[in-house]
């Protein structure tokens, strides 16, 4: 009798895991710096130092309703803490 060959990983397996959602993000990640650097060149944009995009980002995948009230949550009300971060700089 001779062994199966074929990953038990499926193609629904590689959409929904994390190497996937990390590519989409990385995409979008890229996409979007170009077309900020075009707006830059042509539209005296201001420009980003030293990058626009911080280099890792948090990825959670959203299993049930109590995770995505949180993760909302978060969303709406983290950019108002923006002054109280270490990182912070007033113009």
């Amino acid at each position: 009798m001779e062994k199966s060959t074929k990953s038990s990983f499926s193609a629904v397996d590689f959409l929904f895991s994390d190497k996937l959602l990390g590519k989409i993000i990385g995409a979008f990640k890229s996409i979007s710096t170009n077309a900020y650097i075009k707006g830059v060149k042509q539209n005296n944009w201001q420009s980003f130092q030293p990058t626009l995009w911080q280099r890792n980002f948090y990825e959670h995948v959203i299993r049930d309703e109590n995770s995505y009230f949180k993760i909302s949550e978060y969303i709406e009300y983290n950019p108002a803490k923006w002054c109280e971060d270490k990182y912070f700089e007033p113009n």
